[in-house]
Protein backbone atom coordinates (compact mmCIF):
# COMPACT_ATOMS: atom_id res chain seq x y z
CA UNK A 1 0.00 0.00 0.00
CA UNK A 2 2.82 2.41 0.83
CA UNK A 3 4.42 1.69 -2.54
CA UNK A 4 1.13 2.49 -4.30
CA UNK A 5 0.77 5.82 -2.49
CA UNK A 6 4.35 6.69 -3.35
CA UNK A 7 3.82 6.02 -7.05
CA UNK A 8 0.57 8.00 -7.08
CA UNK A 9 2.31 10.90 -5.33
CA UNK A 10 5.11 10.73 -7.89
CA UNK A 11 2.58 10.67 -10.71
CA UNK A 12 0.76 13.66 -9.17
CA UNK A 13 4.04 15.58 -8.92
CA UNK A 14 4.82 14.74 -12.55
CA UNK A 15 1.41 15.98 -13.70
CA UNK A 16 1.91 19.12 -11.66
CA UNK A 17 5.31 19.70 -13.27
CA UNK A 18 3.86 19.24 -16.77
CA UNK A 19 0.99 21.60 -15.96
CA UNK A 20 3.45 24.17 -14.60
CA UNK A 21 5.60 23.97 -17.76
CA UNK A 22 2.52 24.34 -19.98
CA UNK A 23 1.35 27.30 -17.91
CA UNK A 24 4.74 28.99 -18.16
CA UNK A 25 4.86 28.42 -21.92
CA UNK A 26 1.35 29.75 -22.54
CA UNK A 27 1.89 32.77 -20.28
CA UNK A 28 5.13 33.61 -22.09
CA UNK A 29 3.36 33.36 -25.43
CA UNK A 30 0.55 35.56 -24.13
CA UNK A 31 3.02 38.15 -22.83
CA UNK A 32 4.69 38.32 -26.26
CA UNK A 33 1.27 38.69 -27.89
CA UNK A 34 0.26 41.36 -25.38
CA UNK A 35 3.50 43.26 -26.00
CA UNK A 36 2.93 43.18 -29.77
CA UNK A 37 -0.71 44.21 -29.31
CA UNK A 38 0.07 47.17 -27.02
CA UNK A 39 2.91 48.35 -29.26
CA UNK A 40 0.60 48.16 -32.29
CA UNK A 41 -2.09 50.16 -30.48
CA UNK A 42 0.49 52.77 -29.43
CA UNK A 43 1.80 52.94 -32.99
CA UNK A 44 -1.73 53.35 -34.36
CA UNK A 45 -2.81 56.00 -31.83
CA UNK A 46 0.42 58.02 -31.65
CA UNK A 47 -0.06 60.15 -34.83
CA UNK A 48 -3.58 61.26 -33.86
CA UNK A 49 -2.65 61.76 -30.19
CA UNK A 50 0.34 63.90 -31.20
CA UNK A 51 -1.91 66.33 -33.07
CA UNK A 52 -3.35 69.21 -30.98
CA UNK A 53 -6.56 69.06 -33.04
CA UNK A 54 -7.31 65.60 -31.61
CA UNK A 55 -8.21 67.31 -28.33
Amino acid sequence: MSRNTGSSALRWRNDLGIAFVLEQNSSRRFKIFELKWTSWIMLATTPTAARPSAI
